[in-house]
């Protein structure tokens, strides 16, 4: 009795034990912080498409074939955007480089009259109009002058923006990565949270899995009425827009009706 003792008094208390582990989980997590975000990422888009596998698992449907029906019609919704969003917006542009010069003439027009009424409370480089002019006349040219070149140094630009800090090879990887992540992710979702319930006391199991329940039906419903109230608004949008004949209609209905999701995003 006096050896276990003994040993338990070399023993560093739980809250020394504790620290440790936690701040052993964030160092690890700051090291491998993109296969953290990767497996983030991946269990929230499984958490997302859960329900839905779950409605065709109760029509008999595996969850293996549901996967594939729910991620056929994610790419051929994407493709169908990029297939009419992609020209559309290559011809508006287009248009907007040949029409500068009488959209300028008409602006000119309109806002003549305020400009030299508040000309006199302008700086002294911007009350030029020889300066003014000159910047309107090489507006055109300008605009002209962009191609696609211009827009693949303008891609390239965002993405080193986006991805700097990180490596662009493993940032590759990691995103090719992502679909199978959330495949095995979606597949085993029901038997990954059990693992995580088990590892509970047997004692506060069910109390634990109650308050999990719990939590999940809110999420579950929240998650489920977004999807639901934005799917509505996207095909309202999409039908509305697509009859008054807006080029962008697909596209626009697709931003504005899922882009409720977050708030002041929508129309």
């Amino acid at each position: 009795m006096s050896t276990n003792s003994g040993r338990e008094s070399l023993l560093p208390p739980l809250w020394v034990m504790s620290s440790a582990v936690a701040i052993g989980s964030v160092w690890l997590a700051l090291r491998l912080r993109e296969l953290v975000v990767l497996l983030v990422v991946g269990y929230f888009i499984a958490y997302a498409i859960h329900p839905i596998l779950d409605g065709l698992e109760r029509r008999r449907v595996s969850r293996v074939l549901g996967f594939w029906i729910v991620a056929l019609a994610l790419l051929s919704l994407f493709a169908l955007l990029g297939i009419t969003a992609v020209p559309t917006l290559v011809d508006e542009f287009a248009k907007l480089s040949e029409n500068l010069n009488s959209y300028l003439d008409v602006g000119r027009g309109k806002l003549g009259p305020l400009l030299e009424r508040f000309q006199q409370y302008l700086p002294e480089p911007i009350r030029s109009s020889h300066n003014v002019e000159e910047l309107v006349a090489t507006l055109p040219a300008t605009l002209s002058s962009v191609s696609s070149d211009t827009f693949k140094g303008i891609g390239h630009t965002v993405i080193g923006t986006l991805m700097s800090g990180y490596s662009r090879v493993l940032t590759l990887i990691n995103l090719a990565l992502l679909p199978f992540i959330v495949y095995y992710l979606a597949i085993d979702l029901p038997r990954i949270h059990g693992f995580f319930l088990n590892l509970f006391p047997l004692t506060q199991r069910s109390k634990v899995g109650a308050i999990f329940s719990e939590i999940n039906g809110y999420v579950s419903a929240f998650v489920r009425g977004q999807f639901i109230v934005c799917s509505i608004l996207f095909v309202l949008y999409a039908i509305g827009l697509g009859i008054v004949g807006v080029d962008l209609w697909l596209l626009l209905a697709f931003v504005t009706g899922f882009g409720n999701l977050v708030p002041y995003a929508g129309f």
